[in-house]
């Protein structure tokens, strides 16, 4: 639950992060377009797609709950955080997939329609300067007139602020069973009382 802990904190720092880009960038929006870099037109693309994902270590909490051996946790506010996995989990995963879906079914469509994907593509996570043999740069000022572009920023921001929301109530709910835990080692001889 630590290692969950660890992770769920790295998401909320990602989803945070890309918020913060997107929203700063929308100034990019009116402003004239000499004073516009490709590199920070190319930032607010690359924040667009940037999507978290939860990956859990959860081979205790699912064996407990496949083999039935709950049972034998006596604490009963316990016993009903370790039930409770799977429905935090669920949220988190249908969060993530509105992002996918999202990024997947309108984001990455209008851009590959609208703007230069080698320039953001070479950017961080997509493994650094791609080389494509008819690069050539966007012309920013479409998009960044296109009500249509304003709108997906917005929806991707909105989207990174219910992942944060997914991702704080999973911090939680991960916080409460840590300090259970750690209660009841430090109470008994046995977890399990």
């Amino acid at each position: 639950m630590e290692q969950n802990q660890r992770q769920i904190g790295r998401k909320i720092f990602g989803c945070n992060r890309s918020q913060n880009i997107m929203i700063a960038k929308r100034d990019l929006f009116g402003a004239p377009m000499e004073t516009i870099s490709n590199a920070e037109l190319d930032t607010l693309i690359k924040a667009m797609n940037d999507i978290a994902s939860f990956d859990p270590h959860a081979g205790t909490i699912n064996e407990m709950m496949n083999s039935g051996s709950i049972r034998v946790i006596k604490n009963e506010h316990l016993r009903r955080l370790i039930s409770s996995w799977s429905s935090y989990l669920d949220e988190v995963r249908e969060e993530e997939n509105l992002s996918s879906i999202a990024r997947d079914e309108y984001v990455i469509p209008y851009l590959m329609e609208n703007a230069a994907m080698a320039d953001w593509m070479s950017i961080g996570t997509y493994g650094g300067v791609v080389n494509f043999k008819n690069y050539h740069e966007g012309d920013k000022s479409l998009i960044l007139s296109d009500r249509r572009f304003e709108n997906l920023i917005n929806y991707s921001i909105s989207r990174r602020k219910w992942s944060v929301l997914r991702y704080t109530a999973m911090q939680e709910y991960l916080q409460e069973m840590i300090d259970l835990i750690q209660s009841e080692l430090n109470g008994s001889n046995s977890p399990l009382n």
